[in-house]
């Protein structure tokens, strides 16, 4: 407990405010009583309630910022349940940096240890992914692929924003789902799915559902092997007609600015 002097200096009297506030646990932090003398009651609040208001707002302040990033899981579980492992959350990581925005950062890891969640792997699968979309926002930006010179010969990558999974459920389609609870309690077992997250030009991260070969020929876009070599790939794999329509859908998608040199 930190201890004042019976005069402290201001610099004493913030950090005892700032710990009062920020590192006791939850929403049912101990008040400093040390603090106390130094803050006026009213005739409405006695000091502990005033000191508590901001305790309080503070907390849910970062539940607040922690829902929204974490939306989907926050609707699927519930806001009881949510509220609950928010605490626990920050109890065990709290925020030490001067932006909320990294307030989340460690929250997929430990939904993934949590004695509750990490028997449930589709959870699990669903904040890693919502965690992914926080970091494609946040992402370096990349000048687009233009379109000139000999095509065959360009070697390409994909915009630093981007990202490419393959998971055992149906995230992406949990994730757009209106109604993300009902998709949820629609799964049954395990399947092969694949997606792709990137930041639009107008800097809203979107979320497309990828077929298996569509997500084969994205992954072959690393920066080494150049159009022609991806082409000669993928003819030994597809039927024409299939090449022909990939050929349409990857036209499409570099119109979307997802690849660069």
């Amino acid at each position: 407990m930190l201890r004042l002097d019976a005069a402290p200096s201001l610099l004493k009297l913030q950090r005892a405010f700032k710990k009062t506030i920020t590192e006791a646990k939850g929403l049912k932090k101990e008040i400093i009583i040390e603090l106390c003398p130094f803050v006026k009651q009213s005739s409405s609040f006695s000091t502990r309630d005033r000191l508590h208001v901001y305790s309080y707002a503070y907390i849910t302040r970062l539940i607040e910022a922690l829902e929204k990033d974490f939306a989907v899981f926050a609707k699927i579980i519930g806001t009881k349940a949510f509220k609950n492992l928010s605490v626990q959350y920050f109890e065990a990581h709290p925020s030490i940096h001067f932006s909320i925005a990294e307030a989340s950062r460690a929250f997929a890891a430990f939904v993934k240890k949590n004695k509750t969640y990490r028997r449930r792997p589709a959870l699990v699968s669903l904040v890693e992914f919502e965690w992914r979309l926080i970091t494609s926002f946040y992402s370096l930006s990349a000048d687009a692929f233009d379109p000139q010179g000999d095509l065959l010969k360009v070697k390409l990558r994909l915009h630093p924003s981007v990202e490419i999974f393959e998971h055992q459920f149906p995230i992406a389609e949990l994730w757009l789902s209106k109604n993300p609870a009902r998709k949820f309690a629609a799964i049954k077992k395990k399947t092969n799915n694949h997606c792709m997250i990137y930041r639009a030009a107008d800097g809203f991260v979107r979320v497309i559902v990828l077929k298996k070969l569509q997500y084969e020929t994205l992954k072959l876009l690393n920066g080494k092997n150049n159009l022609q070599t991806v082409c000669d790939r993928l003819s030994k794999k597809v039927r024409p007609t299939e090449l022909k329509s990939l050929t349409l859908w990857f036209s499409e998608l570099a119109a979307k600015g997802v690849l660069c040199r």
